[in-house]
C-alpha cells in the first residue's frame, strides 16, 4: 500500500531579491520560530546544494516546467527561504502553493549600487579566473549556478544583456509576483516597519526584541573573499603534483642535455 506523500516543510517564501535585507529577514524568521531558514551565505561551502541549484537553473533556462519535487531537492529541510530562492520567482511560488510570500523591495538605485559586487564577481574580468578556471578545476558549482540563476531571472543568455536590462528585470520581478500571488497570501513588507505587520501576516506573537538589522554588504564581501581564497588554495594543491612533475622533467631534460 502506498503511503501518503510527505508534506513539504516550506512555510514562508521571502521573494525580495538578494541585497534587499535578506539576512535581516532570515534572522527575523529564525526569531519567530522557523527552525531552518535558507540563505545563500549559509550554503556557501555546500557544493552538493550548489550543484542542485545549477541543475534547476539550467532546466529553467531550457524552458522546462518544474514541480515541487524538483525544488524539494534543495528545500526539503527548510521552513523558509530568502536570498537565492528569490530569482526563481513565480516558479518556486507555484511549487509551494501553501507557503506565504513576503516581498521586500528596495529602491532600484540603491539596490543597483549594492548588487554591483555580485555581478562583478559573476561576470567581471576576474570571473574568468575565479569561475571559468579555478572553480572548474576544483569542481565547484557555486559560480556557474549563480550565473545560470541570474541569467534565467533576467530572461536572457547574455551577461551583457542582463546588465543592460537590469532595471527592467528588477521591476518585472516585483510586478510579476504582485500580479501572480493572491492578496491574502502576499505581504509587501518594509524592514523599517518592524515586527508588527510581519507577525500579523504570519500569525506569530511579536517578540520582545529589536527587529534584526545586519550589515549584509560587509558580510557578503567577507564571505566572497574567503571563498575565493579557499578555492585558489584548493586549486594550488591540485596543481602542485603537476608543477613538481613538470619541474622534475625539466631538470632531467636539462641535465641530460648538459651530459651530451
Amino acid at each position: 500500500m502506498t503511503g501518503e506523500a510527505k508534506q513539504p516543510r516550506m512555510k514562508v517564501l521571502c521573494m525580495g531579491m538578494p541585497r534587499t535585507g535578506t539576512m535581516s529577514m532570515a534572522q527575523a524568521l529564525s526569531v519567530l520560530g522557523y527552525s531552518n531558514v535558507h540563505h545563500g551565505l549559509k550554503m556557501i561551502d555546500n557544493n552538493h546544494q550548489w550543484a542542485q541549484f545549477d541543475e534547476i537553473a539550467a532546466a529553467l533556462m531550457e524552458g522546462k516546467d518544474l514541480t515541487q519535487q524538483d525544488f524539494e531537492k534543495i528545500f526539503s529541510e527548510y521552513d523558509a527561504c530568502t536570498d537565492m530562492a528569490a530569482p526563481f520567482g513565480l516558479d518556486i511560488i507555484k511549487a509551494y502553493p501553501d507557503a506565504k510570500v513576503v516581498l521586500v523591495e528596495r529602491d532600484y538605485g540603491r539596490w543597483n549600487n549594492s548588487i554591483g559586487m555580485v555581478f562583478t564577481t559573476l561576470f567581471g574580468p576576474m570571473s574568468y579566473l575565479s569561475i571559468d578556471c579555478v572553480e572548474r578545476l576544483i569542481g565547484s558549482k557555486a559560480g556557474p549556478a549563480c550565473r545560470k540563476l541570474m541569467l534565467h531571472w533576467g530572461k536572457t543568455t547574455s551577461s551583457k544583456d542582463l546588465v543592460a536590462n537590469l532595471q527592467q528585470s528588477y521591476e518585472r520581478h516585483y510586478r510579476e509576483i504582485r500580479a501572480g500571488v493572491p492578496a491574502d497570501r502576499l505581504l509587501d513588507f518594509k524592514l523599517a516597519d518592524g515586527w508588527a505587520p510581519l507577525c500579523e501576516f504570519l500569525g506569530k506573537e511579536v517578540p520582545d526584541a529589536p527587529f534584526p538589522r545586519t550589515n549584509e554588504a560587509k558580510e557578503l564581501q567577507r564571505v566572497i573573499r574567503l571563498k575565493i581564497a579557499s578555492n585558489v588554495g584548493i586549486a594550488m594543491k591540485l596543481l602542485v603534483p603537476f608543477l613538481v612533475g613538470g619541474i622534475a622533467v625539466g631538470i632531467v631534460y636539462t641535465m641530460g642535455k648538459s651530459w651530451q
